[in-house]
């Protein structure tokens, strides 16, 4: 029987004699076996091509030793083996893959999550006195992953090459969901004004863009343009036109997100530091313009270092002390902190610890670390060069949110609106994280797909 082995080099079958036998019956009948039993519709015409290929090969072989066409195509049929169990070898090797040390991974965060929202609900009941939220923290973000885990999984049944294609049309659509956002500054929820009502649900637009752009800008393929003209028409547009709208929306903290993954997403597709340098260094020159126009910004950098205790140092005092009077086993179950703002997204890491210990908080940070290291391994994994800048692009996003968080916490970085993925609170952030991770579970699905078949 025929083996079979997994390559990037295309199958330089064809012409006239391939075309022949596609037209013998007795060929597409093995054909169609085969391909019966290999569930990847998208593979079946490199498995047609790869089989006539090497059933070309034993014919000239057949037809060398003097045989006739008829007897030499019937020959090397009965010589490929049984078409059944060929096709069942080719499914084995190339069926739809499943990341499960990434679904385990954020199966734990998602416990983990509920367990927080249970444990804030209690808090809420045994602290009626202190100051509460009239809301079921784990009724609604169960439902809310419930919603998640459907939108995931309809994500991963969808072949993501598709999306390549509409890499354009994405990012022209972002642009105008921010502008549309700016036109709704009636609306505000949780301090911003950037999100948009859709009926009961509600949705930040500015977090949504963050992925809108760099997911499109994964497919506007920056690695083969080689002139120097095209790629600086393109950063323009794709890394400066999303700035400027950050900066005219006052969202800052997405623009300094944005920053980093348009800077890593060009490093890593053109290996080469210098588009990245070219990108970041008019922005960081802005930046400054910025923070010399804009007192208030430059007081909470200032702050990060200070002990003054001033309204910029606020939100960093309390969640250090929050941590400090923790200790290693926290206060126990149920116990309420007032002084922490936002304490089911932004100060979620602090409660944790001042609730459960210091222990709680390496739990966190090492599950961050194992998922952040998987999504370097998948990284690593995968062959397609779209669906390998899915995922970084992905990964990158996930990891400043989680790095971040972190650092916050311990007043290394400015306190700001940034969370835990799959841990705080949240409406349409815990779906973004939800659908972007179906993305990267839909690439990963498809390792063993993408890839040519040739025969050795």
């Amino acid at each position: 029987m025929a083996d079979f082995q997994r390559s990037g080099r295309k199958s330089d079958r064809g012409g006239t004699c391939v075309n022949l036998l596609l037209d013998d019956e007795k060929v597409r009948r093995f054909l169609r076996k085969v391909c019966a039993q290999v569930r990847a519709k998208e593979l079946h015409t490199e498995i047609r091509a790869e089989l006539t290929g090497h059933i070309e090969d034993l014919v000239e072989r057949a037809e060398a030793k003097g045989m006739s066409r008829e007897e030499a195509i019937a020959q090397a049929i009965s010589q490929m083996g049984n078409p059944a169990e060929i096709g069942r070898d080719l499914h084995k090797a190339h069926r739809p893959q499943i990341e499960w040390g990434m679904l385990a991974i954020i199966g734990v965060l998602t416990a983990l999550g509920l367990f927080a929202m249970f444990a804030l609900d209690s808090a809420q009941i045994q602290n009626r006195g202190m100051r509460t939220i009239d809301i079921s923290f784990m009724m609604t973000q169960l439902k809310f992953i419930l919603i998640g885990l459907f939108a995931a999984a309809g994500v991963w049944f969808v072949d993501y090459r598709r999306l390549q294609r509409f890499s354009v049309l994405l990012f022209v659509g972002t642009v105008f969901l921010l502008l549309f956002a700016t036109s709704q500054r009636d609306f505000l929820i949780n301090g911003s004004l950037y999100f948009i009502n859709i009926g009961d649900f509600s949705f930040n637009a500015v977090n949504f863009s963050l992925y809108g752009f760099l997911i499109a800008a994964a497919g506007m393929n920056f690695a083969i343009i080689r002139s120097l003209p095209g790629l600086m028409i393109r950063i323009g547009i794709c890394g400066f036109l999303p700035l400027f709208i950050y900066f005219q929306m006052n969202s800052y903290m997405p623009a300094l997100i944005y920053t980093i993954g348009f800077a890593s997403l060009l490093y890593y597709t053109r290996r080469k530091w210098w588009p990245a340098a070219v990108f970041i260094a008019p922005v960081a020159v802005a930046g400054l313009f910025l923070i010399t126009q804009k007192p208030h910004l430059y007081d909470r950098l200032i702050s990060i270092s200070s002990n003054s205790g001033s309204d910029n140092n606020y939100q960093t005092m309390n969640s250090i002390e929050a941590i400090q009077s923790g200790g290693w086993f926290g206060k126990g179950f149920g116990v309420w902190n007032n002084t922490l703002p936002a304490i089911y997204s932004e100060a979620l890491l602090p409660y944790l610890m001042y609730a459960f210990g210091w222990i709680m908080g390496m739990i966190i940070i090492g599950l961050a670390l194992i998922f952040i290291a998987r999504l370097v391994q998948i990284i690593n994994r995968i062959e397609d060069p779209y669906g390998r800048l899915i995922v970084f692009v992905v990964s990158v996003l996930i990891t400043i949110q989680f790095l971040w968080t972190i650092l916050m916490s311990i007043g290394l970085v400015p306190y700001t609106s940034v969370s835990l993925p799959f841990i705080s609170f949240g409406g349409s952030q815990l779906l973004l994280h939800y659908v972007s991770f179906g993305l990267v579970l839909s690439v990963y699905k498809r390792i063993h797909m993408i890839p040519k078949l040739t025969t050795r």
